[in-house]
């Protein structure tokens, strides 16, 4: 992977000014504080010599040998390219936090300070995390890595069918009656059929895809095409000639290809032809309509909430009572054979193979025959694996500990391919279900210790800690991409609540030096894209206070919208002393007449005047003298109610 040197420059003092805002909350404990700022020394070091591998891989390395001894309670190893610091198996390279957390044998202790050892997790992890997301370039030998292995894991599920269709251990058999009691009069044929937002197999763009233009075999037994393709019947009859002459192909055939997702290396999304597109979506939302409204799975097999997950993890990383389980190759590992063993009573399983790829097309042009029931990018994929893994859980607790089917059912939650169980019985739901062909990321299942992770949730007794991940890359004026700026802007404004105020300043200004300066904006005002400020205006502006309880001069431009009544002012105050008013050339003294007005208020440091504003800014804005095509009562009453809402906040 080439990166240019500007490049690598702009993260590497990305991360050394967010070192640098970490190191200032501990400026009362002087030997994390000095550490801090040695490892700002390291970084440039090792950037030099190896690059930016160093950020978005060595150092999230790091962080997951963290999360691997926090979340299965082992001792911590230091990853190789990073030394151990004397008598001790905590490395060197931020050494001071990680001794807030483990002891020098790698271990937690009840002894720790909780609240201490907290924030230094929570400082950790954002460090090490920051840029392990980035999209940048990756090797194309990591393409052909990633192709082959979806080849031979799509081969080595032949190697578990005896396993599947023996069941000796009874399981499968468990969780087929499941199948029956959710799945049993499943009305699989009163489906309302819909397009994907996704590309198509079969080429057509979006104006395309209403014309359907093949006739699959094993699709048009169960969903013939004059009922499921067609209006109605005067369509069938307007259309008879041109249906004469489709194509009838045995089954459909699913386009893979390689999709970017960050240095690591790309992943793969399939793309269905036109017409199981049209059937999966519709299909799919029946499945997932009658498993979020069933009894058995209603609040367990979650599809459009993860706050289920999310707050079971923050739970469990508290009382341990949780375990967070994370699938390897989810989707990838998923057999027709297991499909057809566990809905083989259902009728919904004449519809569930119709409705699925045979062959896949790979990249180079090579049709292969597929094992897996369903890759990725198709509709009935997600549904149809999570309620296999919620099953097969739920099954093998059954028939372990002997269980009902209510009781176990209350003890496994889905999301996909997190799983979610009690630390009592999630031992022999990972060893039972390895049988079937479906594998484990052990390295991120969190099941003793008090942290956890699910659904994007990152827990810590009980405490949220999930960093904030840039994955947008950095790119000069001359090729300009709004969703690039857009992504900086989003992740400079959720480390600026966060309290990271140099390391936001730096993006800011480096951002506004490329290309051009965006408006300071608050975080609920939703009408202006703009680097975030954490509160509204107040008279005491020139300095603000961080999540972390320290205090650093205010040096951007700040820009509000308010309304005067709002800041509770009298008939003689005066904006004099912090403030200005703009137009210049306005009295000081504010007319009563003028109180729900709203004005552009900015602090005395900034001495932009209004005329040279952002246009984006400018358009937000109302009052007397602003009038324009964006003002409205409405607005400015909606505006009112927000500032007047905030005071009220404020003021208690």
């Amino acid at each position: 992977m080439t990166t240019n040197n500007s490049l690598v420059e702009f993260y590497s003092a990305l991360v050394v000014r967010l070192i640098t805002d970490v190191a200032d909350c501990y400026v009362g404990d002087d030997c994390i504080h000095k550490s801090l700022l040695r490892d700002r020394q390291e970084i440039a070091n090792r950037v030099k010599s190896q690059g930016i591998s160093f950020l978005t891989e060595d150092m999230p390395r790091l962080a997951k040998a963290l999360d691997t001894a926090l979340g299965n309670n082992k001792p911590f190893e230091v990853p190789s390219g990073f030394l151990a610091r004397k008598d001790s198996v905590l490395p060197e390279f931020l050494g001071g936090l990680f001794g807030k957390v483990l002891n020098n044998h790698g271990l937690s202790e009840p002894t720790f300070n909780l609240k201490e050892a907290y924030t230094a997790v929570y400082h950790i992890r954002q460090i090490l995390y920051t840029l392990y997301k980035l999209r940048l370039p990756y090797e194309k030998d990591k393409t052909e890595k990633v192709i082959q292995s979806f080849i031979q894991t799509d081969s080595s599920l032949v190697d578990c069918e005896v396993a599947i269709r023996e069941d000796t251990s009874g399981v499968i058999r468990t969780a087929a009656n499941i199948a029956v009691s959710i799945f049993g009069n499943l009305p699989f044929r009163e489906i309302t059929p819909r397009h994907g937002p996704g590309s198509v197999a079969t080429g057509e763009n979006v104006v395309e895809k209403s014309q359907f233009g093949r006739i699959y075999t094993a699709l048009d037994k169960v969903y013939p095409f004059t009922e499921y393709f067609m209006f109605n019947l005067n369509h069938v009859c307007d259309d008879y000639r041109r249906i004469q002459r489709l194509p009838e192909i045995p089954s459909g055939t699913t386009k893979v290809a390689p999709v970017d997702k960050d240095s690591r290396g790309p992943r793969l999304i399939s793309s269905e032809p036109l017409e199981y597109q049209w059937i999966q979506q519709g299909l799919a939302d029946l499945i997932v309509s009658r498993l979020e409204s069933h009894k058995l799975t209603k609040g367990r097999v979650n599809f459009t909430d993860q706050n289920v997950n999310r707050e079971l993890a923050l739970e469990g990383s508290k009382t341990g009572k949780w375990v967070t389980l994370d699938m390897k190759e989810a989707s990838d590992r998923v057999s027709t054979e297991l499909v057809k063993a566990i809905f083989h009573n259902c009728p919904v399983l004449e519809a569930l193979l119709a409705a699925r790829s045979t062959h896949a097309k790979l990249p180079d042009g090579t049709v292969m025959y597929l094992n897996k029931y369903a890759p990725m990018g198709s509709a009935l994929c997600f549904p149809v694996e999570a309620f296999i893994f919620w099953a097969l859980a739920v099954s093998v607790i059954m028939r372990t500990y002997g269980y009902s089917l209510k009781q176990a059912a209350r003890i496994v939650f889905v999301y996909g391919d997190d799983i979610i169980t009690t630390s009592e019985v999630y031992e022999v739901v990972m060893q039972q279900m390895l049988p079937f062909g479906l594998l484990f990321n052990t390295a991120k299942c969190c099941t003793a210790g008090f942290f956890r992770e699910s659904c994007g949730c990152e827990a810590f007794h009980g405490l949220e800690v999930t960093p904030t991940r840039l994955r947008a890359v950095y790119v000069s004026e001359l090729t300009y991409n709004p969703d690039v700026l857009m992504g900086f802007v989003a992740f400079h404004n959720a480390m600026y609540l966060k309290g990271y105020y140099r390391m936001c300043k730096y993006v800011a200004d480096y951002l506004d030096r490329t290309w051009g300066s965006l408006p300071r904006v608050y975080p609920n005002d939703g009408m202006v894209i703009g680097w975030s400020r954490d509160s509204a205006v107040t008279y005491d502006i020139e300095s603000e206070r961080g999540v972390h309880g320290r205090t650093m001069d205010c040096e951007y431009s700040v820009a509000a919208l308010c309304t005067l009544n709002a800041l509770n002012l009298t008939k003689t105050s005066t904006l004099d002393k912090d403030f200005r008013v703009f137009p210049p050339g306005k009295r000081k003294f504010l007319p009563w007449r003028w109180y729900r007005r709203v004005w552009i208020v900015i602090s005395k440091k900034d001495e932009t005047t209004f005329a040279g504003y952002p246009e984006m800014l400018r358009r937000t804005c109302c009052g007397n003298w602003l009038t324009g095509p964006m003002y409205t009562p409405r607005r400015g009453a909606g505006l009112y109610r927000r500032w007047k809402l905030w005071t009220e906040v404020r003021g208690s």
